[in-house]
């Protein structure tokens, strides 16, 4: 929780204080915390044919971080090629790694 609160307390410094530097923080939690566990959920309720907690939740993050990768790039087609991009590259990763195992 302590990280969720720092996350909280970068967005509001950066468009309340105009603190660009902590677009970093917020750049990690939006493409890895939001969007990284959508895409992985729903990876894995794919390859095990089932349901896998979290999924529900997370499909909400395909919309929501996406909406806030937006306005953070100020621009929506950027945001939707980031977010595919990102889910083409997480896939393979954890494809690879699921062989592995």
């Amino acid at each position: 929780m302590l990280s969720y609160f720092g996350f909280t307390i970068a967005f509001i410094a950066v468009f309340a204080a105009g603190r660009r530097f902590l677009l970093i923080p917020m750049l990690f939690f939006i493409v890895y915390g939001a969007i990284g566990n959508a895409i992985s959920h729903t990876y894995w309720v794919i390859l095990e044919g089932g349901y896998f907690p979290g999924f529900f939740t997370a499909q909400l993050y395909w919309v929501i971080g996406t909406l806030l990768l937006a306005r953070l790039v100020s621009s929506w087609r950027v945001a939707a090629v980031a977010t595919s991009a990102f889910a083409i590259f997480l896939v393979s990763v954890l494809s690879l790694t699921m062989q592995t195992a």
